[in-house]
């Protein structure tokens, strides 16, 4: 399965209940699936490469927004790259070096980290959570031939397929770039469903 399919096959039955909330929203399983099937068809416009989409890195605190655009990237079958909103100027340069994704979204709490960033990288488009949520209607988009992610056949259920990016600092004390495929997204579902679903003594 790809991860996507795992939230899908949760919406069914759930259309009006609420998924997730933070302190200025609510949103229920059906408008999450909506709101992120529209973010991806954005993503994919934006990432699109001639062999394989380039990632999308995310550096912004937790939210609606946060989850709607983490489950559109999915969606696209676009890797992820999240960034803690607590990462620091200087760190934000190394990792998104490292990444190279083709969109930075970041939000009010983050800007000041993504800043420095922007002066120093080229090769990425940056914008806001809030942006990405709404209709596109800047000239880079507007540019850009119209993707629906619907009509789009390039998302797969191949097991090499990259899902996420993240860094860890092992044992040199430096961040290193780590990629996770589906199959290694699927186990550890797997692995975390079953705790969950476990009875605790």
């Amino acid at each position: 399965m790809r991860p996507i399919d795992y939230f899908d096959a949760a919406v069914i039955g759930r259309d009006t209940v609420p998924a997730v909330k933070d302190t200025s929203a609510v949103l229920s399983y059906g408008e999450l699936k909506r709101r992120s099937t529209h973010i991806a068809s954005t993503l994919l416009a934006l990432c699109r490469a001639p062999k394989r989409p380039r990632p999308i890195a995310i550096v912004a605190s937790n939210s609606c927004d946060y989850i709607s655009c983490m489950l559109g990237a999915m969606r696209a079958g676009i890797p992820l790259v999240p960034l803690h909103s607590g990462t620091s100027p200087e760190d934000c340069v190394a990792l998104l070096k490292q990444a190279a994704p083709a969109c930075v979204v970041y939000d009010a709490t983050t800007e000041h980290a993504v800043a420095l960033a922007r002066t120093q990288l080229s090769g990425m488009f940056w914008m806001t959570l809030e942006s990405l949520g709404s209709e596109p209607s800047s000239d880079h988009l507007r540019s850009r031939s119209s993707v629906h992610v619907q009509d789009w056949g390039g998302v797969t259920c191949d097991p090499r397929r990259t899902v996420y990016l993240r860094f860890t600092s092992g044992t040199s004390g430096k961040p290193k770039l780590v990629v996770d495929d589906i199959a290694t997204f699927n186990a550890t579902y797997r692995v975390l469903r079953w705790v969950l679903m476990s009875q605790v003594p």
